[in-house]
């Protein structure tokens, strides 16, 4: 599904519907500094952002949309260097709606070559041009190819960042395994949460979670090659002096491969815990019993 983020004080039902049956899925923000603060604060990724030419700069504004808030929302955009590809979509008819095709023109977009879509009439335009300008951005390309982990977690905007460090560009750097590190954090807390870790990750830490999951009888509820991949992530991405020699390995070229294994690795876990880890207190509560019962057999580290 493309994220789209529809700034306009008064969005059309029809548009988000039809959006909708076309793979589009519209969020509203009725004013400009909601719509920007949207898009800077909000762990949902939007691949593209519809402005209407009259709408409301703020939310303590009067309920009377001005022009010079579509001025006023491209000028953000720059600032905030947001790179999502922007739509003009509204309504005709305005004494000075000449003036849009001013301020849209003032912007070079390569993507796209029409000033403003008119409502209701270019709707269907509309959509099928937001989707085209999508097939070369990289980001959309990661977020469609690996939608099935992004969908479903809770920060999409930092996992995305993640997957990017999956290019040839980025082979180099380092820094992808303290934002794995700060993830892996995440998944020990919904693993506590879920009942398979005994203690609150708070009360553990990393390493010593990933010894407790890692437990030969804690295979039926994580699979080895989820134990495997919960190891040697937590080993690499783990602040210390071990794990500066790794990222010098990396970024002097000895370790070419690791930055794009761990990210694989890593999100390996993540398909893991959303597929398979109880989302609620009754299974939580279940899982946390057979995690005792199997805690009494003899306890034993590979």
């Amino acid at each position: 599904m493309i994220n789209i983020l529809w700034i306009d004080d008064r969005p059309d039902e029809n548009f988000i519907k039809t959006a909708r049956q076309n793979g589009l899925d519209v969020s509203v923000k009725c004013n400009v500094d909601d719509g920007i603060n949207e898009i800077l604060t909000s762990d949902r990724v939007y691949d593209a952002i519809i402005l209407d030419g009259y709408c409301i700069k703020h939310s303590d504004d009067d309920k009377v949309p001005d022009i010079n808030a579509l001025g006023y929302a491209l000028k953000e955009i720059t600032a905030n260097d947001i790179m999502l590809p922007w739509f003009v979509y509204m309504s005709a008819g305005h004494e000075d709606e000449n003036a849009v095709d001013v301020i849209v023109s003032a912007y070079e977009r390569e993507y796209d070559d029409t000033e403003w879509y008119r409502k209701p009439d270019d709707m269907d335009r509309l959509i099928k041009n937001i989707k085209h300008s999508l097939r070369s951005s990289k980001e959309y390309i990661l977020k469609d190819q690996f939608a099935e982990v992004i969908d479903k977690y809770h920060n999409q905007d930092e996992l995305v960042d993640i997957i990017s460090y999956l290019d040839e560009s980025k082979r180099h750097d380092a820094s992808v395994f303290n934002l794995i590190r700060k993830e892996m954090e995440y998944i020990f807390e919904l693993c506590f949460e879920s009942g398979l870790l005994q203690q609150p990750y708070s009360d553990l830490g990393l390493t010593d979670s990933s010894k407790f999951l890692c437990q030969y009888q804690l295979e039926p509820f994580v699979p080895y090659h989820v134990q495997q991949l919960i190891r040697s992530t937590t080993r690499i991405c783990n602040e210390g002096s071990h794990n500066l020699k790794i990222d010098d390995d990396v970024n002097s070229g000895r370790a070419p491969y690791l930055v794009r294994s761990t990210v694989m690795d890593f999100l390996n876990i993540v398909y893991w815990a959303n597929e398979f880890l109880p989302d609620n207190a009754e299974d939580s509560d279940n899982l946390r019993n057979k995690v005792k019962v199997a805690l009494t057999k003899k306890r034993y580290y590979r």
